[in-house]
């Protein structure tokens, strides 16, 4: 490490998670993930309108928000939830309400 030269950065190794909006759903994309698709747990937190994304393993946790159900003033429901695991990619898929199509 040179101090004159070298910039600090993140690591490409953490997880990130990346938005992507399809016409029936809001999904999210949570990439850097290494653990086993079994590990992974998800549920909807009803005090703070957020899908939670949580290991068993206690090494990730996550809040996600949905904006656009926040804006419309529509409740989250754990029904509409979906998911995947594949390529180190967790895929969240929440199916968009009637509302919001």
């Amino acid at each position: 490490f040179r101090a004159d030269t070298d910039l600090l950065a993140p690591t490409a190794g953490n997880p990130v998670v990346v938005p992507v909006d399809t016409k029936k759903y809001f999904q999210f994309r949570i990439r850097n993930l290494p653990y086993p698709a079994s590990t992974y747990q998800l549920s909807v937190d009803e005090a703070s309108q957020t899908i939670v994304v949580r290991t068993t393993n206690k090494k990730y946790f996550k809040k996600i928000e949905v904006p656009a159900m926040q804006r419309a003033c529509l409740g989250l429901q754990e029904d509409n939830v979906q998911w995947e695991y594949k390529n180190n990619t967790l895929v969240i898929d929440y199916a968009k309400p009637p509302e919001i199509l």
